[in-house]
């Protein structure tokens, strides 16, 4: 792993519960989470550092949604 790779990795534990955590960080945060992630506010705006944004997880292929998330940039 090289400091210009991006990696994601699931955050919560292998278990049945209402929240799961995923992180993903590296250059090419931003471009994974704008075709995956949809938020008026994120739309419109370049995310702020340490704000959460509250959206939709969608899948990029054919555009439907799969769950509410919130996303936080850092």
């Amino acid at each position: 792993m090289y400091h210009k790779d991006t990696i994601s990795a699931i955050s919560t534990p292998v278990a049945t519960g209402a929240i799961g955590i995923i992180r993903i960080s590296g250059p090419d945060t931003l471009k994974i989470i704008s075709r995956i992630f949809v938020s008026k506010k994120l739309n419109y705006d370049p995310p702020v550092s340490h704000h959460l944004y509250y959206g939709t997880i969608i899948d990029s292929e054919d555009k439907t949604d799969i769950d509410s998330a919130l996303v936080s940039y850092m």
